[in-house]
């Protein structure tokens, strides 16, 4: 019975479709075309709530979410970053990068900045390009 139950709901779960080149809907398990999906994405709701804050990334590109690197792009001045095992920095002029070192006590373990390779381009701004 058990085996019977389970192989129902596998059948049920199946993703191959019957008409060549459509895409099953999970939620009515009805098909759509490739050709419908971008008429369909034009219909959504696309609305700003607040504005869009200064960011510092490369035309084309979409802004990171939850992203290690999300503090070289938003906020009033570029953070540091922590590519591991690298700490990433952006100078006025250029980069620093360093190995960060640790620092520990009763109640805390700590990162500690490390000692910075510093390179300055003569750069006046920057940006994440990719």
């Amino acid at each position: 019975m058990t085996v019977a139950a389970g192989a129902l709901l596998l059948a049920g779960c199946s993703t191959a479709s019957s008409e060549a080149g459509t895409t099953p809907t999970p939620a009515t398990g009805s098909t759509r075309a490739p050709s419908d999906i971008p008429a369909l994405i034009g219909d959504l709701v696309q609305r700003s709530v607040a504005p869009t804050p200064p960011m510092r990334l490369a035309d084309g590109l979409l802004p990171p979410t939850n992203k290690w690197f999300s503090g070289l792009v938003f906020g009033e001045a570029a953070q540091p970053v922590f590519p591991f095992p690298i700490r990433y920095a952006p100078t006025p002029t250029g980069f620093a990068a360093s190995l960060p070192g640790t620092e520990d006590s009763a109640n805390a373990i700590l990162s500690t900045a490390g000692t910075p390779v510093s390179v300055d381009l003569g750069a006046t701004s920057a940006l994440v390009s990719r």
